[in-house]
């Protein structure tokens, strides 16, 4: 992964209206900063896929789908051959998932000081009521499902004021982690991939929409210069991106008039990198760092920075739509971990990825 260009920050004795780029702030500098962050997201994104490649169900994940939906016999058998199957696969897929309806937190919260064991009571009661109320409980179905499917799965975890928890499911095709170790923390990035609605992007980042429909031509017309087919359902996104324009004429969907390209409610992928960045402070004052665009009042995640001190010391986020870049500033969340939590039900001592828990029986 290519060295990461500095990202906006703001000198000590600025008002928070310009931003400092790598050498400066504003025309060529500003031009020289973005195009640098251009080549690393495309160096990022290639190192993502190139580690989604090392999973061993990367391939087998689309044949678990045709056989969990009863798709045993090879398409091209004769019509007038027998096609009988008894799906006990799937029905032990339902039977097990059905086991995880009644999940419940069982965490505890304890405090040794007599002054905060109202607080600490409040927090615990606060987690089980989120767990209920944000249905926690099916997003934890959800994500094994995804697992028991892919080797490998993960929840995107969030948080909203006042406090609002959220968890999104999430497999290998959507969570990327980059050079991981063992463990998910271990990784110097993570990119997650989804696709939002212009909408999103126009409530969210008001401030860098102007002409992001522009971006729209690429995606409807697809990459690789496949300008009539689109995805199949059960092709991993990193995958079909990879095959050349005669592979996705032959596997692919044809667009017709009507279908998903001239679709009228218009979405652009949305891609988040989470970044371990090592960079500090190399300038002989304090800087802030901040949302490059939103007040100090908005937010509560801006901080001061002394020279020599890491400049993203719990992370750094950066947001593109599409080619656009929407956000680059510290990441939202205090806690300094990725906001992802990995769940491996069938696991492998030597790699990060798992298996996928019924592969003897779809071998």
């Amino acid at each position: 992964m290519d060295f990461l260009p500095v990202g906006p920050h703001y000198g000590s004795d600025s008002d928070g209206e310009n931003a400092h780029y790598a050498t400066g702030n504003q025309g060529e500098d500003r031009q020289k900063y973005l195009s640098g962050l251009e080549h690393w997201r495309e160096s990022a994104k290639e190192e993502a896929y190139k580690t989604a490649d090392l999973n061993p169900e990367k391939e087998a994940a689309a044949r678990y789908m045709r056989a969990l939906g009863g798709e045993y016999w090879d398409r091209r058998r004769a019509k007038y051959k027998s096609k009988v199957f008894d799906n006990r696969l799937n029905n032990s897929r339902i039977t097990d998932l059905s086991l995880l309806t009644q999940t419940r937190p069982t965490i505890d919260i304890s405090t040794k000081i007599d002054a905060y064991k109202g607080e600490a009571d409040i927090v615990s009661k606060v987690i089980r009521s989120e767990w209920l109320t944000r249905d926690m409980d099916a997003e934890f179905i959800r994500v094994n499902d995804i697992t028991k499917l892919n080797g490998t799965g993960f929840w995107k975890i969030g948080a909203a004021s006042p406090g609002m928890m959220q968890a999104i499911s999430c497999g290998p095709d959507s969570v990327f982690p980059i050079q991981p170790g063992f463990h998910l923390q271990n990784s110097t990035a993570m990119l997650y991939k989804t696709w939002k609605a212009l909408s999103y992007f126009r409530n969210k980042f008001p401030y860098g929409c102007a002409g992001i429909e522009k971006e729209l031509s690429d995606v409807e017309q697809g990459a690789g210069g496949a300008a009539q087919f689109t995805r199949p359902k059960e092709y991993p996104e990193y995958t079909w991106e990879r095959l050349s324009p005669a592979m996705r004429r032959s596997v692919g969907i044809r667009i017709g008039s009507g279908d998903i390209g001239t679709s009228v409610f218009k979405s652009l992928e949305m891609q988040e990198y989470y970044v371990d960045d090592p960079q500090v402070n190399e300038s002989k004052n304090k800087v802030l760092m901040r949302h490059p665009y939103l007040p100090l009042t908005l937010y509560n995640w801006w901080y001061w920075v002394n020279p020599g001190e890491r400049l993203y010391p719990r992370k750094r986020l950066l947001v593109f739509a599409g080619r656009r870049l929407m956000y680059d500033g510290p990441a939202p969340f205090w806690h300094g971990l990725f906001p992802f939590a990995t769940l491996r039900l069938n696991p492998v001592p030597w790699s990060f990825w798992g298996l996928e828990v019924s592969r003897p029986a779809t071998s």
